[in-house]
């Protein structure tokens, strides 16, 4: 299974790399800042406290750390740069920018704004993938959830299918049970010679038997009784106690 986890951490330290590297590669911090060295020696330059020639300003520039090929080149740009086409001195300010020959490292104010500019990036970024743990937890607990609530669903759905197979097949039942004569469908006991037997008490006389079938069927639809009442009524043309309860309960509503 993909670990979401594991990518994002390693996504975090690579980001974290990335700002860190752009950082040292903008501030230089391994090596001499040119364009300060420059502004620095072009002030000597104006005392004669370094004289304006190649060698001069190369030694100089080696005692302040740089390379012997670097000073070279440096000398060379400075001492250049530092006399215009009427032998005038370049504006201090002007030193080291890159109209001058210095490479566009740009002033220290626009260095500045640049690594600030970074580490809002980089804070940006880091913000970001610290959200995208919490929001995948938010999707999955709502999908969690719609799993749920569509089960529920269909379970209800297969409950009402259900009920609604066996309402059916009552009423077809009852139908049936109309059609037949009254004679085959009363279990009365049949009359012995010379004797009067009256109805067994309880049972449903033949003309009522259709409406108290009507009545067992809306109970079980009002989930008041149940599907054997139904089957009970059938076979003993008796009235269940829950159904008796039900039609006590609710006559109003039966009229």
């Amino acid at each position: 299974m993909f670990d979401f986890t594991d990518s994002i951490n390693r996504l975090k330290n690579k980001i974290k790399e990335r700002a860190v590297s752009k950082s040292d590669l903008g501030t230089g911090a391994q090596n001499p800042d040119i364009t300060a060295l420059a502004s620095e020696v072009t002030t000597l330059l104006d005392d004669n406290t370094v004289k304006p020639e190649v060698p001069a300003v190369k030694d100089w520039a080696v005692s302040k750390g740089l390379s012997e090929e670097q000073a070279g080149t440096f000398a060379t740009e400075v001492v250049n740069s530092y006399f215009d086409s009427e032998g005038k001195p370049v504006q201090k300010s002007n030193a080291g920018s890159p109209e001058n020959g210095e490479p566009g490292t740009g002033t220290d104010e626009e260095r500045q704004k640049r690594e600030e500019d970074e580490k809002v990036e980089k804070s940006r970024m880091l913000l970001l993938l610290n959200q995208i743990p919490e929001s995948l937890q938010v999707l999955k607990s709502s999908v969690e959830v719609l799993a749920a609530s569509t089960e529920y669903v269909i379970d209800q759905l297969d409950k009402t299918g259900h009920l609604a197979e066996e309402v059916a097949k009552l009423k077809s039942e009852l139908s049936k049970i109309a059609n037949i004569p009254a004679g085959k469908r009363d279990p009365v006991t049949q009359a012995l010679p010379g004797k009067t037997v009256t109805k067994t008490e309880g049972i449903v006389a033949p003309g009522e038997r259709n409406k108290y079938g009507d009545l067992i069927l809306k109970g079980i639809e009002m989930g008041k009784c149940q599907v054997e009442d139904m089957n009970y009524f059938e076979t003993t043309y008796k009235l269940a106690p829950r159904v008796q309860a039900f039609i006590e309960n609710n006559k109003e509503v039966l009229k």
